[in-house]
């Protein structure tokens, strides 16, 4: 399994520059499910362990809401925060379509609320003021943020940086696009401070291969794919992409196979 940014090709350059991991592929998966799970789960691990750090008394037992509940990185999130963390109520939102998939692709309990963002109001169906922490995959924090604990709340998002996490990154970065990222960065944690709760954007760093590969293993993880395609497809190939690039109607990992 390899990580840096994506790619899709047969071959990938692995520089000392760059953070790269490359791992045995974990047993009982294929080459299509190993593909699917560096990325998100090292992005959900980083999260996660962050935040059963800094949410008072951590996760355990607490109530914890992940917006887009089968993208990519909101199903490997739900698939780890009780068996793994502990949680104590878990709450995501998809839209009217995918609401019998959460059961079906995540599992039975994995989550206790689930919420047609489409048809019902998110904050009214959580209640204000009753989330301890929310993982923001889907630049969603701001609508929602009326359903966090003032003074304890916590978000934390994958869809910002700082000067600084973009520079580890990205080592050549220009300087004006670090200070441009210090100041998106101030202002999200300004507009959250209005209401009591702390906001901060997650680094993902490597190194959590052997962790993934066990509870691959275990089956506390599963890769969550919604489809693949040949590289040789080029139009499908295309049409994916856009999908993705929209951040809506995508269901899990999209995998790209090399003919």
């Amino acid at each position: 399994m390899t990580w840096m940014q994506s790619c899709a090709a047969e071959y990938v350059l692995l520089s000392s520059k760059y953070k790269h991991t490359v791992s045995k592929i974990p047993e009982g998966l294929s080459f299509e499910e190993a593909a699917s799970l560096p990325s998100v789960a090292h992005t959900v691990i980083c999260t996660l362990l962050r935040a059963d750090n800094e949410v008072p008394g951590g996760l355990k037992g607490k109530t914890v809401f992940v917006p887009a509940g089968l993208g990519g990185c909101g199903s490997t999130a739900l698939m780890l925060l009780k068996s793994v963390y502990g949680a104590g109520k878990v709450i995501t939102t998809v839209s009217t379509k995918k609401v019998a998939l959460v059961t079906e692709m995540l599992g039975e309990g994995v989550v206790d609320q689930v919420i047609d963002y489409t048809k019902q109001d998110v904050v009214k169906e959580i209640g204000v003021e009753t989330v301890d922490f929310m993982f923001d995959t889907a630049m969603t924090v701001f609508p929602y943020i009326a359903v966090l604990k003032p003074g304890t709340g916590l978000v934390l998002s994958i869809t910002g940086k700082s000067g600084e996490t973009i520079k580890k990154d990205l080592p050549d970065v220009p300087w004006l696009l670090e200070k441009l990222m210090d100041a998106h960065d101030a202002m999200q944690k300004w507009r959250a401070s209005r209401y009591g709760v702390r906001y901060d954007h997650v680094w993902v760093h490597m190194g959590h291969a052997e962790q993934i590969t066990k509870w691959a293993e275990d089956g506390k993880l599963k890769a969550v794919i919604g489809k693949t395609a040949k590289l040789s497809d080029l139009e499908t190939v295309r049409a994916m992409y856009e999908i993705v690039a929209q951040r809506k109607g995508s269901v899990g990992k999209y995998v790209i196979t090399i003919d």
